[in-house]
């Protein structure tokens, strides 16, 4: 299925790398493009919640400056989910999905794609969140759209529309 929307500018939420939104129904969080980095989207459908992380790097930021952290994938997802927890969420209700991880340069030594999907699959595991859904690898750009009103997730790959990934 392909949507196709009119939304006001002023709902929608568009992510640049390491950077975090949760939403309630208000906006909707688009991860922008995705080549080699990760949207991971955490869902918590009983509460009506949600939100994006747009990961860049595995594991954790070992150098200490706090406005890099949330590139990297564990500091990202601990991130979401406190913010996720604060705003209301419950973490027996989270849902987690991975987009993105595509190797776009189509280089035949990738040494990123796989580490990111590892660090990713890793930290949500030792979190107890199930990821629900993929959508990784490959050669083409991706982007994740987090549409909670409509209970939603949805995604581009390529030059392609808006198709449903997921409905919750």
């Amino acid at each position: 299925m392909i949507i196709e929307n009119e939304i006001s500018l002023d709902k929608f939420v568009l992510l640049q790398t390491g950077e975090i939104a949760i939403d309630g129904g208000d906006f909707i969080i688009n991860s922008g493009p995705l080549g080699s980095c990760i949207a991971v989207v955490i869902v918590d459908s009983h509460n009506v919640i949600g939100g994006i992380a747009h990961v860049m790097l595995p594991g954790t930021n070992k150098y200490g400056l706090a406005e890099n952290n949330c590139k990297y994938a564990e500091d990202a997802i601990h991130a979401l989910v406190d913010k996720l927890i604060n705003y209301g969420s419950v973490k027996k209700n989270m849902k987690a999905f991975a987009i993105g991880a595509g190797n776009v340069l189509k280089s035949s030594n990738d040494i990123i794609c796989l580490p990111i999907i590892n660090s990713v699959s890793t930290c949500l595991n030792n979190f107890g969140i199930p990821i629900e859904k993929t959508a990784m690898g490959g050669h083409d750009r991706k982007s994740a759209i987090l549409d909670i009103q409509n209970r939603q997730i949805r995604y581009t790959v390529g030059d392609s529309g808006e198709n449903v990934f997921y409905e919750f």
